[in-house]
Order: C-alpha cells, then structure tokens, then sequence
C-alpha cells in the first residue's frame, strides 16, 4: 500500500478526528441540531476490507477507514471514509460496491448467528475526503455520470449518489468548525490553493506523528520527518514531558519557486567558476561539499541538492 495512502488512514482513522470530520460534514450540510451529535465513544472499528467475485477469480477490495456509529451500544450505522487527491470518475462504482459489500456483511452476520431475521439492519454512509486544490469534484457524483443509461432504462436502475467534502474549498468559516487536527490540514489546503503562505498557530497537534506523516505525505516536505526524529530523540534522552519541536518550523521559512531558481542559477554558476579556477580533484570536492551545506542550510530538499551538484 503506498505510505501517502497509509499516513493519511491513519490521520483520520482516530476516533476523535472520524467523530469531528462526521460532526463537520453534518454541520456544512445543513444538519446540524437534527441528527445525534457523534462522540469518538461512540465509535468502533469495523473490517475494512471485503471480496468479491470477478472472472471466476476471489478478488478483495479494502475501504480507507470504516468505524460503527453506535447509540446507547445500539449500532446506527456504518461510515466509511475514502480520501482522494485526485478526481475519479469510476468513485461513484467504488462506493456502490463497497456499501453493497457492507449490507452483505450485516445478512450474512445474521445468517450465521441464526438471529431472528425481523432484526433491523442498519444503514451505510461512505464521506469521500477530497484533497485535490487544482480543480473542484463537479462531476461523477453519481453513478448515473458514469453508466448514463437511457431515459427509458433510468427508472429501472439504481443510482449512487457520493458523499464529497472538498477540504481545500472549505471557507475560513467553515474550516473553524474543526477541532482538531483536520483544522490545520484544512487551513492549509485553502491557503495552498489561494495561493498564500501558510500561517499555522503555535498549537501543537493532538497526534503529533501521524499529523507529521499525512502532512509529509500531502507536501512531499521530507523536512516534516526531521521533525518527528527530532522530537523522538527528545523524549528518548529527556522522557514523555519534554518539549517537543514545533511541526510548523517548517513553514516559518518556506521557500518560495523564484527563491529556488536564484539558488539554483548561482550555485550553477559558482561551482562552474570556481572549477575552472581551480580543477584539481580535492578542491574541486571542497567546494562541491561547500555548496552542498549552503544549500541545504537555506531549506532545499537532498534530492534537490543532489541534482544541481550533479550538473558540476
């Protein structure tokens, strides 16, 4: 499974985070005061995979994060939670499939435990997190966007309607409706698409390490894990009530693509220069080593680094 889908699961696979985003998507959808507010206790893991037949072959298919909404210890119902930085327009299908999957499991679990048959099921939700800031999920929001039967066939079929909250789009307003974690992947997902520096406050996130990886994930800013190596070393040497480092220490300096380009144009010319100057093999290496720690000092990424000297 590749590690951004794995960082942001674990993120939002946090009852108290789930219990928010469901609390938040209610909210933006005009709901809230009409349906049970969730409480992460409220919440319970459920199997987030299931199989299916497909050209005689056993295939299995794994939700994201999937948590039972219970009442009173009575199950309510089943939400699942799918994130995508990217559009799909074969989502709505997904989902149909993973819900169809979902009530077959409830059947099934009645079946096996010879329960008495008039016991109520209950229902399925699946919220699609979108991460995308390029352009907004206008389409394939249905499964009829997919399939487009034709009229006379539309009463006959069943459609799928999904569930999507745009986090990148959420207003300011809106984003203050999180509390927790999410609030600040939020914060920064609008202002990346607003095109603004990201202006974080000095609040430490509740899941430090998992917050750290989906933000890593998210930016590709490999500075983020520094940050959790750090703050390991810190509670190893000094123990669990130690300060720990600022995640947001990444933000204070960012650097911006003009920036980028300045550095990468002198560094060019300096090293061609001074080789020309110099050519022999050892001050060559010295100065190749000088500019590798300037430029990594002001904050660009080893890979970076690497392709510039490479050019030398």
């Amino acid at each position: 499974m590749p590690e951004k889908d794995i960082s942001e699961k674990t993120l939002i696979g946090y009852p108290d985070v789930f219990a928010n985003i469901l609390n938040v998507f209610f909210k933006i959808e005009g709901l809230e005061g009409k349906v049970p507010r969730v409480e992460p206790d409220d919440l319970e893991d459920i199997r987030g995979w299931s199989f299916y037949k497909a050209s005689n072959k056993l295939r299995d298919q794994e939700r994201d994060v999937v948590k039972l909404w219970k009442t009173e210890g009575v199950a309510f119902c089943l939400v699942g939670m799918e994130n995508q930085t990217r559009t799909d327009r074969y989502m709505p299908l997904r989902v149909f499939s993973y819900e169809g999957a979902d009530y077959r499991e409830q059947l099934s679990n009645i079946k096996k435990k010879g329960e008495n048959k008039q016991k109520k099921l209950y229902p399925v939700i699946t919220i699609v997190l979108y991460y995308g800031i390029k352009k907004r999920w206008k389409n394939y929001k249905n499964l009829f966007d997919v399939v487009k039967p034709q009229k006379w066939l539309k009463p006959y079929v069943n459609d799928c309607h999904i569930n999507i909250l745009e986090l990148a789009w959420l207003n300011e307003e809106q984003e203050k409706f999180f509390s927790n974690d999410m609030r600040l992947v939020v914060r920064y997902l609008r202002m990346l698409r607003e095109g603004e520096k990201f202006a974080p406050d000095d609040t430490l996130p509740l899941h430090y390490q998992a917050f750290l990886n989906a933000m890593q994930a998210m930016t590709g800013d490999k500075r983020f894990d520094k940050i959790i190596q750090e703050a390991v070393k810190l509670k190893k040497e000094k123990g669990e009530k130690t300060m720990i480092p600022s995640p947001f220490e990444v933000f204070k300096n960012q650097i911006t693509d003009e920036q980028r380009a300045t550095w990468r144009k002198e560094a060019l010319a300096e090293g061609r220069e001074e080789g020309r100057k110099e050519g022999r093999k050892e001050e060559r290496k010295s100065i190749l080593s000088t500019l590798r720690e300037r430029l990594l000092a002001r904050g660009m990424s080893i890979d970076e680094v690497n392709e510039i000297l490479a050019l030398h």
